[in-house]
């Protein structure tokens, strides 16, 4: 029981307090502490630590925090240069934010050329620009070019009839996002809003979809690849 009780709290220390580097002065500075902080002057809410993401490396540490004010929302903290004073700070807080309004643009996008569409889209695990203020404006959170959006539109093959469709909903994507990854994918009507996303994924690896495109944004026009 004694050893049990010591081995979770050096897991504890190691997630909070061994989360520390020295700074010029050879004070030792918990950085999760710091961002927390940070975070909660930024967005004027209380967070807590939740765990490691399982994907800091040297130099860059991050993990996860919550919020009791955002049920739900696994807030991405990312510290780049984190054994450094000029260690920088960034967070994927307002892709929550703006994740509903996200996929209702993208619905509309993709419903201004098909009759019918739907949107699977997952917040990414990546932090935004850290120059993005806690007050940026949804079109500000689209401009943001740290790193794409990724989404997935479903069509069902009734309401397909040219690649030119898919076409024209790329293009209009590439006006309104400034970086993304988006697939879209047109299967059978029999299965048409039975799948999840990773299940539509293991359709395309397994070709067994009517049309699927691949199409990336960075530089005001979509690149497409048909599979």
């Amino acid at each position: 029981m004694i050893k049990k009780i010591i081995f979770a709290a050096t897991i504890f220390v190691v997630m909070l307090g061994g989360a520390g580097c020295m700074n010029n002065r050879g004070e030792r500075v918990n950085v999760n502490a710091e961002a927390l902080a940070i975070l909660e002057q930024k967005y004027g809410v209380k967070f807590e630590y939740l765990a490691p993401t399982g994907k800091s490396y040297s130099g860059t540490r991050e993990f996860f925090v919550r919020s009791e004010s955002f049920p739900g929302w696994n807030v991405l903290v990312e510290i780049e240069n984190f054994r450094s004073e000029d260690r920088i700070f960034r967070d994927n807080f307002l892709a929550f934010k703006y994740r509903d309004k996200s996929i209702e643009l993208f619905h509309t996008l993709a419903t201004t050329v098909f009759s019918e569409a739907r949107i699977h889209y997952r917040v990414a695990n990546r932090g935004l620009s850290p120059d993005l203020p806690a007050e940026a404006t949804f079109q500000e959170f689209l401009s943001d070019t740290r790193g794409p959006l990724i989404i997935m539109v479903e069509l069902k093959a009734s309401d397909f009839s040219s690649d030119e469709q898919i076409i024209k909903v790329a293009d209009l994507f590439a006006e309104n996002i400034a970086l993304f990854n988006l697939t879209i994918i047109v299967v059978d009507d029999s299965i048409y809003g039975s799948l999840d996303s990773d299940e539509l994924g293991k359709q395309i690896a397994l070709r067994q979809f009517v049309r699927c495109a691949k199409i990336t944004e960075g530089d005001g026009t979509p690149r497409i690849r048909w599979i």
